[in-house]
């Protein structure tokens, strides 16, 4: 299964489930492997 498949998903689970508090779209810049040219995923983190 995919990455992107996976990550459809899951939501569709945790919102299925009541788990799933909201959902908002990022935008960010899109970074490559040099190694494998795969896109590296970001977390997204809260600041502390």
């Amino acid at each position: 299964m995919e990455r992107f498949e996976a990550r459809e998903k899951m939501a569709q689970f945790l919102e299925e489930n009541n788990y799933l508090i909201k959902a908002e779209d990022s935008i960010s810049n899109v970074s490559y492997s040099d190694r494998s040219n795969s896109v590296i995923e970001t977390l997204m983190l809260p600041q502390w």
